[in-house]
């Protein structure tokens, strides 16, 4: 007895029983839609900025920024200088953030930022007002590449 688990068996079966014949799983004569991966944007954050926006460092706000930009079609690259770091007001999930890399820790935030905003072309989002003779990256313009923020009644707002 020949087995045959492909196409043959389902033309076979669709030509000798065309109306009763049993779906097996072959390849489908219907077109499939193709999902298209969208490429989301690279934005740099100042997590420095996002984390203290209501007063002491909160962990929660750099999530919810996180969340918020994702869902605008952005890949938001979280820097936290070293400093506020240490401050935060959950230690244990700031390190697994850490680990997952969603959160880079740096002792010069701002190079920091600028040197991958410049790479990767893109923004900035942050409410601190940058001194341009701080930053030696070149191609980068810190009045042009900056996006500011609010955050309203547990909202994260890109203004």
């Amino acid at each position: 007895m020949h087995k045959d688990t492909g196409s043959g068996l389902q033309e076979h079966l669709s030509e000798k029983h065309p109306d009763d014949a049993p779906d097996i799983g072959g390849p489908r004569k219907t077109q499939t839609k193709r999902i298209q991966k969208t490429r989301k944007k690279p934005l740099v954050i100042d997590g420095d900025s996002v984390a203290t926006v209501e007063g002491d460092p909160q962990i929660l706000l750099l999530k919810k920024a996180r969340m918020a930009l994702v869902k605008l079609g952005f890949s938001p690259t979280i820097f936290v200088s070293s400093k506020i770091g240490k401050k935060i007001d959950d230690q244990v999930e700031y390190n697994r953030l850490c680990n997952l890399n969603w959160i880079i820790e740096t002792e010069d935030l701002l190079e920091s930022m600028a040197e991958l905003a410049s790479k990767k072309h893109c923004s900035i989002l942050s409410n601190s007002s940058f001194n341009k003779t701080n930053v030696d990256t070149q191609n980068w313009s810190l009045k042009t590449s900056q996006i500011k923020f609010s955050y309203n009644d547990g909202t994260f707002v890109v203004a």
